[in-house]
């Protein structure tokens, strides 16, 4: 009872993060679309331009490329030679010993990347973007951040290569895993 109560609250999580992260890339590009257009309209109807719509629009692309990628891990969509994984001649338990090593490696980047790019705002955050005056620690903020998220995906991915079924959880949706692990 307990076990299904806390795979029910990891499950509710597991949505709540997928909906933020959804509603946060769509909003990104929504802003960024309504900028481009506003730029576009300035420059040709009124003869003027915004001149920091550009320069938040390139932030905000920043910022959707970092989290599209949480997306994608959290998809299993990255780029991925998977020839070893998916063969037929490969047993089982080198597919799984595979599996981990590369959520390990995967994990150990990650927590890398997140710990050199706070280093990389602490030496940068003094400078200022050129048109808008923002501190560039904004931008670079992005980088720790999905880290931070894809840490969390690629755990998900450790735990769950090292039980039986050696299906990454990021395969599945959310409500799927939710689903399975209620019914056992």
């Amino acid at each position: 009872m307990v076990k299904q109560q806390g795979l029910r609250q990891a499950g509710a999580f597991m949505l709540f993060l997928e909906k933020v992260e959804n509603g946060f890339l769509g909003l990104i590009l929504m802003i960024m679309t309504v900028l481009v257009l506003a730029q576009v309209y300035f420059r040709f109807f009124t003869e003027g331009s915004l001149t920091w719509s550009e320069e938040l629009s390139r932030f905000l692309m920043i910022w959707m490329t970092f989290l599209g990628s949480v997306v994608a891990l959290r998809r299993n969509e990255h780029i991925q030679i998977d020839n070893l994984i998916k063969s037929k001649r490969v047993s089982n338990g080198v597919r799984t010993v595979i599996l981990i090593l590369r959520s390990c490696l995967m994990i150990g980047f990650l927590v890398s990347m997140f710990y050199g790019t706070l280093t990389l705002m602490q030496i940068t955050g003094f400078q200022r973007s050129p048109s808008m005056g923002l501190s560039m620690t904004y931008v670079y903020a992005v980088i720790p951040i999905s880290s931070l998220f894809m840490v969390i995906y690629a755990l998900i991915d450790l735990i769950k290569n090292t039980r039986a079924n050696n299906q990454p959880l990021s395969q599945k949706t959310a409500d799927n895993t939710i689903q399975e692990e209620m019914v056992q």
